[in-house]
């Protein structure tokens, strides 16, 4: 099964000139400035922009045979999310389109899950590095130059019953309390959970123009209960690339 929900948004923003002023500096040139800059609020002037944003949101997932089900199969999913999203300004002279936005997550098995979001500009380089209003695919044949990106793997243990939860209960907190710490558990500790861990893998890419980058790091963190109403938490990390 495959869900798609497309969703396009308008927006509009008029030019803001107000509180610019110009000078003749020493070589004769005009300079703007605006009477705002430094204040407070900063500078107030604005260029006109009509954008068409165009965002597309994929679900998809499969059934499996399974003799453990009675129905004979089971549910997965394999992407729980995968987006697309860009935007077009149509009174902007050249470099109308942004830089397309991708993004995915899935879960692997009931303790891995996987994220990875990337840009991708449509718009080619010249010889210094920068953007130019020619497309990549006319320069190089290939539909977007990737400009940055990141994976994250993510592994999560927890002792004690996973499809046991509790709900939290207190004579000392109002009804108002219970509910927000029941409706946000990850914000608070679980003296029910005698430990936990949690294991991150991250790559990060970048290529801003000609030149890439890649780091990656590995972070860890968990608790232990030391007796009904003690805990001990660690976490720390690695960098590969120092």
């Amino acid at each position: 099964r495959h869900v798609v929900t497309p969703q396009i948004t308008y927006s509009y923003q008029p030019e803001i000139r107000s509180g610019i002023r110009t000078y003749e500096n020493a070589s004769g040139n005009l300079v703007e400035y605006s009477i705002f800059e430094g204040g407070v609020y900063g500078r107030t002037d604005r260029v006109k922009s009509e954008r068409i944003g165009f965002n597309l949101l994929n679900n998809i997932e499969m059934k499996v045979r399974s003799d453990k089900d009675s129905t004979g199969t089971k549910k997965i999913t394999l992407f729980e999310n995968l987006g697309f999203s860009s935007n077009y300004n149509t009174v902007a002279d050249s470099l109308n389109w942004s830089p397309i936005s991708i993004n995915g997550r899935t879960r692997i098995g009931n303790f891995v899950t996987f994220q990875f979001n990337g840009i991708m500009d449509p718009y080619g380089l010249d010889s210094s590095g920068k953007k130019i209003n020619t497309s990549y695919k006319e320069q190089t044949g290939k539909l977007g130059r990737l400009t940055s990106g990141s994976i994250a793997l993510n592994l999560t243990l927890r002792g004690g019953d996973p499809k046991k939860k509790q709900e939290r209960k207190s004579k000392y907190a109002t009804e108002e309390e219970l509910e927000f710490i029941n409706s946000n558990p990850d914000q608070f500790v679980d003296f029910s959970i005698p430990w936990s861990l949690n294991v991150g893998y991250n790559i990060r890419y970048s290529k801003p123009a000609f030149e890439d980058d890649v780091t990656q790091t590995m972070n860890f963190s968990g608790d232990l209960s030391l007796t009904q109403n003690w805990k001990i938490g660690f976490n720390s990390g690695w960098d590969f690339e120092q």
